[in-house]
């Protein structure tokens, strides 16, 4: 790889005053001021992300998991997290981590610049690296940093991700990260305003058509939940859109489990779930998994041409793989995917 240009997503606009061009709220700070994600600030007169390599959460894990299913099946990747979001989701899975600020964490941080990666990535025995757990668009420099280094050793990158982050940032992952597990929560504006104000899904939607028309490595994860982002406008607004961007992108249907502020909702009924795969599958979707759930062929990858199983998933794990040079061994048709 060619030397690596430093980036820094901030703009100065007067004397101690940035604003902040990670994710599209752009906030304006300045001394002491913190950022909406609460973890990006100004201090001492320049501005800072004050969690850049310092990760809470470290752990080796199925690329499954992320989940990535067409990327390197059955491979292991180091995944890492730290604290904040640019979300406010009521029902947020990871909420002990990406709603804190470093003032409001009371256990230790790791201390792994990028340059470590590549020799913890060999000591865990993983084939790449993800940033995974909280946002990692609020510790933007630091994931582009870390993928270059990975990359540079001969690993993968991949990013988790819930799609909200500026142009400029896509357009740098882009130089260094490859695959991206994107949360499409809804795509109608008055559905996220139920459980994450202030998100205009266009940002989302752009990020996956702009990242997928790169040729970087897409899937889409859309968790239902039950009175919130699953009336039957959403799901064929939600599956309308993945379809125009290519039928080929993984689609996965995650169940929702009662969890933070939402703990009044009830998980997400297995019926529906159903019904939502049928759908999406009659509207082209070649790929169509359920997550969070254990149903016989759930996670289960199918030729689209001839219906042949190809890999075969028991929770994280793959217990059969026949995906030969990205083809269908059967039938010789091309599956989406990196394999």
């Amino acid at each position: 790889m060619e030397s690596r240009n430093y980036v820094e997503f901030f703009e100065k606009i007067g004397e101690g005053i940035y604003k902040c061009t990670a994710c599209p709220f752009h906030c304006v700070l300045k001394e002491g001021m913190v950022g909406y994600c609460g973890v990006r600030s100004v201090e001492k007169g320049k501005p800072r992300a004050l969690v850049y390599g310092l990760p809470v959460s470290i752990a080796v894990d199925p690329i499954e998991k992320k989940p990535l299913f067409h990327f390197y099946p059955g491979s292991k990747v180091l995944s890492l997290g730290t604290l904040g979001c640019n979300m406010r989701c009521e029902g947020c899975q990871n909420w002990e981590i990406a709603h804190r600020t470093p003032s409001q964490w009371n256990y230790a941080f790791y201390k792994i610049m990028p340059e470590d990666l590549p020799r913890l990535m060999r000591e865990v025995d993983a084939d790449g690296v993800a940033f995974t757990y909280n946002e990692p668009t609020v510790w933007a420099e630091y994931v582009y940093d870390g993928a270059y280094e990975v990359k540079k050793s001969g690993g993968y990158t991949v990013a988790v991700t819930n799609g909200y982050f500026s142009e400029e940032v896509r357009r740098k992952w882009s130089e260094v990260v490859d695959a991206y597990a994107i949360d499409l929560k809804a795509v109608f504006p008055e559905t996220y305003a139920k459980f994450a104000p202030g998100i205009k899904p266009e940002v989302v939607m752009d990020n996956i058509r702009w990242l997928f028309d790169q040729g970087k490595h897409v899937e889409v994860i859309v968790n239902l939940m039950p009175g919130v982002n699953d009336s039957k406008d959403e799901r064929k607004a939600m599956i309308d859109f993945v379809a125009s961007v290519s039928t080929d992108i993984p689609f996965h249907i995650t169940r929702f489990f009662p969890m933070f502020q939402m703990k009044n909702v009830p998980p997400t009924p297995v019926g529906e779930m159903l019904q939502f795969r049928e759908e999406a599958r009659s509207a082209g979707l070649k790929y169509v998994y359920l997550g969070n759930i254990r149903i016989e062929g759930g996670e289960d990858t199918y030729c689209p041409a001839c219906g042949t199983l190809l890999v075969k998933r028991d929770g994280f794990w793959v217990s059969l793989n026949k995906i030969n040079e990205g083809k269908c061994t059967e039938c010789g048709y091309k599956i989406y995917g990196v394999w």
